[in-house]
């Protein structure tokens, strides 16, 4: 369980994204959530074929890949793993995910609004 955003909890994001890439997985955005009725955050992958091909055929790979392991992946579970589809109130952080400029590796955003709606804590990636 993740409870707050370090330096290692980011660099472990990172090398799942690039495993997810390297397996074929392109998601759209990948973010770290902070959920505070649940007190703890989430890792959110928005894969858009997950839609029309089923989002437990893309759990199963990313728990092939969790379980492969390696350190790089830290501590993550795949009870941190959540797949989301571009939907509110995560819309507004896939976009600007999605739109996150080259040369910056990840974006942090704490107690800001994004369309409307209040985020605590997330922090977004780059993805290449």
């Amino acid at each position: 369980m993740v409870e707050s955003i370090t330096k290692e909890t980011i660099a472990a994001g990172e090398a799942l994204i690039k495993k997810l890439n390297q397996s074929g997985i392109r998601p759209k955005a990948v973010f770290w959530f902070y959920y505070p009725e649940r007190e703890r955050y989430q890792l959110v992958i928005s894969i858009p074929e997950a839609r029309t091909e089923g989002s437990k055929k893309f759990y199963r790979k990313i728990l092939s890949i969790l379980e492969q392991g390696g350190d790089e992946l830290g501590e993550i579970t795949l009870e941190d793993v959540t797949l989301q589809p571009p939907l509110l109130p995560m819309r507004g952080l896939i976009r600007l995910a999605s739109k996150i400029e080259r040369g910056v590796p990840g974006y942090r955003l704490h107690k800001t609004g994004v369309d409307g709606d209040i985020i605590d804590d997330a922090y977004l990636y780059r993805l290449r």
